[in-house]
């Protein structure tokens, strides 16, 4: 859902009541790294999280892949417990909740200056996934276009298709690390029986 910036305090209300439903009322924080007014926001977004007894986690990233990367690496998909995630400065422009795997119980409030907007996040009926908008943002939200049922067919196709590559292109270094494990299992052994036949013939000629 697409959301004017003057809404940004029932976002965070409804952020709130999401707190109660978690245990140690996580909230994950991606930042874009290097940007002064990314991080400027993040430090006032954490203070305020701290004032209500949140607990935060702050996550540098350089780009989409790095969000990726930290979302697998710590099974976000598969955690029950956290039930917020703020992008700041990053995130809008592709589908954060499917290329990362996000539980649909997982609120997504993304607050980005990058555009263009995926235009999958103008679903009225998505209240777990936020992008909120400047009243002078260059690409107002009646400009963008509506995402389809065609729009979702042919999105869900492809990201099962980049899965599928990723699984594939991961079992694929897998097997070839596997393979030069062995390779290096079979040179040491080799050498250790090369050692051991010279040793032996020497014993044998100093014998004789």
């Amino acid at each position: 859902m697409l959301l004017p910036a003057s809404r940004l305090l029932q976002v965070y209300n409804a952020v709130k009541t999401d707190k109660h439903s978690s245990e140690d009322r996580a909230v994950l924080i991606f930042v874009a790294n290097g940007d002064v007014d990314s991080l400027c926001s993040m430090v006032q977004l954490e203070s305020i999280l701290a004032k209500d007894d949140f607990t935060t986690s702050v996550i540098p990233v350089e780009n989409f892949e790095d969000i990726q990367e930290y979302c697998r690496k710590e099974n976000l998909g598969e955690t029950e417990d956290l039930k917020s995630v703020f992008m700041i400065n990053c995130g809008a422009t592709d589908d954060v909740r499917q290329h990362c795997d996000l539980s649909d119980n997982v609120r997504l409030v993304i607050i980005d200056s990058h555009r263009p907007i995926w235009h999958g996040y103008n679903i009225e009926e998505d209240q777990n996934t936020l992008v909120v908008l400047d009243d002078d943002d260059p690409v107002p939200r009646h400009e963008m276009p509506e995402y389809t049922q065609q729009d979702a067919e042919l999105h869900l196709g492809g990201s099962l298709r980049d899965r599928d590559n990723l699984e594939a292109s991961n079992s694929e270094d897998e097997e070839e690390d596997e393979e030069d494990e062995e390779e290096d299992e079979d040179r040491d052994r080799d050498d250790g029986t090369g050692r051991g036949v010279t040793e032996q013939g020497e014993a044998s000629g100093s014998g004789a």
